[in-house]
């Protein structure tokens, strides 16, 4: 699983030690396709590292769904609700049948706190 965490620029830099506890502490999210992660205006109270499957982020706009991105294998989602302290500013779904890792406000917080790295590969 570190060989994973790793490949995540989030993370890259940690030392193992950091990975493995970060590892122990998320958990795991199963998504079926098409279904809803999270909703545009809802609160943020996790950040999500995709581990397998694509999901899409899209935002409503004169009434309609607008894609604006899809994410895959090593993205993280949901983290700028988190660090700023917002609302969710899109809505995320699952594309296909996805895996995730995900990491509460404390976590991504005690993450940034420690490690410079992963502050400036967020930022």
């Amino acid at each position: 699983m570190n060989d994973f965490l790793r490949k995540v620029p989030l993370l890259a830099d940690l030392p193992d030690a950091d990975l493995a506890l970060l590892r122990s502490m998320s958990e795991e999210v199963r998504l079926p396709a098409g279904q809803t992660l999270f909703k545009e205006g809802s609160a943020g109270d996790k950040a999500y590292v995709i581990e397998s499957g694509e999901v899409e982020v899209v935002k409503e706009a004169s009434g309609r769904e607008v894609l604006l991105s899809v994410r895959t294998p090593g993205d993280v989602v949901g983290e700028m609700a988190l660090l700023e302290d917002i609302p969710r500013t899109a809505t995320v779904r699952a594309r296909s049948d996805a895996l995730l890792l995900a990491l509460s406000k404390q976590q991504l917080e005690t993450l940034l706190s420690t490690s410079h790295s992963a502050a400036q590969a967020l930022f």
